[in-house]
């Protein structure tokens, strides 16, 4: 049985999901890299009351990956501090501490770590940690995203495109189906509100997740389209915006179909 305080830095290939020269190590460092612009404006637009959850959330990932590691006698991976950024961004710093820190711990142990870790589950456990979140606290809200965070989100969008890290497919899909059905179902649809808000940051680093997400081209069309449309689906005939609660119910439900879609 390995340590609990094993860490490893390696560059092993340990996923059915990476070929070539990626793999866990070096897409979780290019992907804390590209959270870099979005975390920035948000503490310079937030101070540093984001800061307690980052600290929560980290020694609760930490703990419950090193529990898992410790017991199947594997080492500790660091692809788990993508999450805790992607986490405490999307829920904000005014968010209770201690419904984040059940949310994050069910999302991961459910979401990733009963099925072997990062490769072998079909969800984000970011994604199930909101969902779970939002249903079992609705009166409890997420902080409302700096008016800068989806535009923050831009270069990283680009730079993940351009390594093949992200599906632009799936990207594609994502917003023509938003677009369309915004369109189709809402009065007087605002194109320029899509980059408002939480909605590219949400796109990019959890609707195309390759882990979650589907791995076909085509699958990848019709993932994004499916999951695009049901943020409209999920969200009240009257709204304006596009709020985080259905944009994450709707990533999270197109991830559960897309092994089907593969299929």
């Amino acid at each position: 049985m390995s340590p609990l305080w094993q860490y490893s830095l390696s560059s092993e290939l340990d996923g059915p999901f990476l070929t070539g020269f990626w793999t866990l190590d070096r897409i979780s460092w290019v992907t804390l890299f590209c959270l870099a612009p979005p975390l920035a404006v948000t503490f310079w637009e937030t101070g540093s009351t984001i800061l307690p959850i980052i600290a929560l959330s980290l020694i609760l990932v930490i703990v419950c990956q090193a529990i898992f590691a410790a017991r199947r006698n594997r080492s500790q991976r660091h692809h788990v501090l993508v999450y805790v950024l992607v986490f405490s961004l999307i829920v904000g710093g005014d968010f209770p501490l201690w419904p984040a820190a059940l949310g994050l711990s069910f999302g991961l142990v459910v979401g990733e770590l009963v099925f072997g870790g990062r490769g072998f589950s079909f969800v984000n456990p970011v994604a199930v940690a909101l969902v779970f979140l939002t249903f079992s606290f609705p009166a409890v809200t997420f902080s409302d995203p700096g008016a800068w965070l989806s535009l923050a989100s831009l270069p990283s969008a680009v730079f993940l495109l351009y390594s093949r890290l992200i599906s632009w497919r799936m990207l594609s899909g994502f917003f023509l189906g938003l677009i369309a059905t915004g369109y189709y179902l809402q009065t007087g649809f605002d194109v320029s509100g899509l980059f408002q808000g939480s909605l590219l940051f949400v796109t990019v680093f959890l609707a195309c997740d390759p882990v979650s997400s589907a791995a076909t081209n085509i699958g990848r069309w019709l993932n994004g389209l499916l999951s695009g449309a049901l943020v409209w689906v999920f969200s009240p005939g009257d709204a304006v915006g596009i709020a985080i609660q259905p944009l994450v119910a709707a990533v999270f439900l197109g991830s559960i179909f897309a092994p089907l879609i593969d299929r």
